[in-house]
């Protein structure tokens, strides 16, 4: 069964029992209240008549031998049906009361003392025409009002069911174009209830899917740019070699040799990002000093910052225990290294350094101009993203040291995080707690 007609029938059963539930009790209330009025008002008539039957035995001193000689009694509204005249000791004097049957009885008062009872039967039908009519006229008005309601309740189901089925369907029908990869389309907002959050959680659905979708083609055009530079390189230099354009000398095979070295690097960091993006990213947590690798790794790379012209400079303490993988810290700080050698302008400076705060030790590696605009800077964590605009790897490196660098630090319970640099380029700033989270 659809969700609409699961709707429809919930309303309309719901509808149909409040309308008969409220025409039964309006019916039960107006035939008891129409029963009061009755009954109020034959005692009425009858307190009317005991005054008549008063008047009579003042005159006479005596009781009637009949209804029909009482003043008033043929013109009456019961005109001597079922009444029965009782005497003071409820004996009767006119008529026989019959037996086993309620009767509705007032007294007959002179000189303000009870000389008598006039009784009716209680239980006896009192509708003249008129109230049979305006009993009846009541009725087929409640008949007609309710049948009424029946079709409004119907037709309200109806359009409930169909409002409330609408975004469903609407969303029913959007999630078939996130199935088939169209991801541009959106839902309407403004809604503020549980369907408004639920078509806005698509919706961010479908920006994420989208924006994944984006970051896919450019990571498959990103790395197919990568390998296919060294790969042209690589077949130009040995076509050359082959055709005898070029002698195999020792400059031309180190040429192919470092087309090599930067291939394998390549696939190497593709290989490490991907383990790390499926968590199988092997660590071997031990206790660690930190300052001991960060010193090293600064030792290692001094001649070439001196080569480029760049001034290397370290505030370290003597130790920074914590609980990490050597390799994998050692892999984060060459890479932070690289990464300054490579943009930083000649003249430049490139400050390493090492302090505890709290139960966390913050490293930070900054360095001078160039700096990376904000909307650069929060992308420089992603893979094979350069800040660069051309595709000179000669500028730069892959654009995978940054995003490796995240996932190291991730896996060590700490944060990394890119600011302007004081020196005017960019600042790293890293915080690894003592031990691992």
């Amino acid at each position: 069964m659809r969700i609409r007609t699961r709707f429809f029938l919930a309303f309309l059963v719901t509808g149909l029992s409040v309308v008969l539930i409220t025409a039964l009790l309006a019916a039960a209330g107006f035939s008891r209240g129409l029963d009061q009025y009755l009954g109020q008002r034959r005692v009425d008539r009858l307190e009317v008549l005991a005054e008549q039957f008063g008047a009579y035995y003042e005159m006479h001193r005596r009781w009637p031998a009949q209804f029909e000689r009482v003043p008033g009694i043929r013109s009456g509204h019961f005109k001597g049906r079922g009444l029965v005249l009782l005497d003071r000791q409820r004996k009767p004097v006119i008529g026989e009361p019959e037996r086993n049957r309620r009767y509705l009885s007032v007294p007959v008062m002179f000189d303000g003392a009870i000389v008598g009872y006039l009784a009716h039967p209680h239980s006896q039908p009192n509708f003249d025409p008129i109230d049979e009519n305006f009993r009846n006229q009541q009725f087929s008005y409640l008949l007609l009002a309710s049948a009424l309601a029946l079709l409004i309740a119907l037709l309200v189901s109806w359009l409930l069911a169909r409002q409330l089925v609408r975004p469903i369907l609407r969303v029913a029908g959007f999630s078939k174009h996130l199935a088939a990869g169209d991801y541009d389309k959106r839902l309407p907002a403004g809604r503020t209830d549980e369907l408004g959050e639920l078509m806005t959680a698509i919706n961010h659905l479908a920006e994420a899917l989208g924006q994944a979708e984006h970051a896919r083609d450019r990571w498959l055009a990103d790395i197919s740019h990568e390998l296919r530079t060294p790969i042209a390189i690589l077949q130009g230099e040995i076509e050359a070699l082959i055709d005898g354009i070029r002698q195999p000398d020792s400059a031309r095979l180190n040429s192919l040799h470092q087309e090599v070295k930067h291939l394998q690097k390549l696939l190497n960091d593709l290989h490490t990002l991907a383990l790390a993006d499926a968590g199988t990213l092997r660590y071997h947590f031990e206790p660690t000093d930190l300052a001991a690798i960060a010193r090293s790794q600064t030792d290692l790379f001094e001649r070439p910052f001196a080569s480029a012209g760049l001034r290397l400079e370290t505030d370290l303490p003597a130790a920074a225990m914590l609980r990490g993988d050597p390799e994998r810290l050692r892999q984060l700080v060459a890479n932070l290294l690289s990464n300054s050698l490579k943009y930083t302008r000649p003249e430049g400076v490139v400050r390493v350094s090492l302090s505890k705060q709290g139960k966390h030790w913050r490293l930070i590696i900054a360095d001078s101009a160039p700096g990376v605009p904000l909307p650069e800077r929060r992308r420089l964590f992603e893979r094979l993203y350069r800040v660069e605009s051309s595709r000179n790897r000669s500028e730069g490196g892959s654009g995978l040291g940054l995003a490796i660098c995240q996932r190291i630090v991730e896996a060590h319970g700490g944060e990394i995080t890119a600011t302007e640099a004081e020196l005017g380029g960019l600042k790293i700033d890293i915080s690894l707690p003592e031990e691992q989270l």
